[in-house]
């Protein structure tokens, strides 16, 4: 696979080095996966590994260090308000119509 200057991968390269594309819509799902969360925000981790792996036409696994990102933590407030407001009273009231 072919990262280099390939700005519409959530990885790319550059000199070498692998970067994070932070403008590619992965980049909210990666700060704001339920699990990633709690790893770097609850439990204070500073960053994380993120394993990309290619099909066979590229047979390649790729490992990279994703930073915890401190301007997306304002984000959690948003995404509190919304599972406590919206998802919770969802999942109960379906609960609800199938009991």
């Amino acid at each position: 696979m072919e990262l280099k200057n390939d700005y519409s991968y959530i990885i790319y390269r550059k000199n070498d080095v692998t970067y994070i594309n932070k403008k590619h819509f992965y980049w909210d799902r990666i700060q704001g996966h339920n699990s990633m969360i709690v790893k770097l925000y609850l439990v204070n981790l500073k960053l994380y590994y993120l394993v990309i792996w290619t099909s066979k036409q590229y047979g390649q696994t790729i490992i990279t260090e994703v930073e915890k990102d401190p301007d997306w933590f304002v984000n959690l407030e948003i995404l509190e308000k919304c599972f406590i407001k919206k998802y919770i009273p969802f999942v109960i009231e379906e609960y609800i119509a199938i009991s």
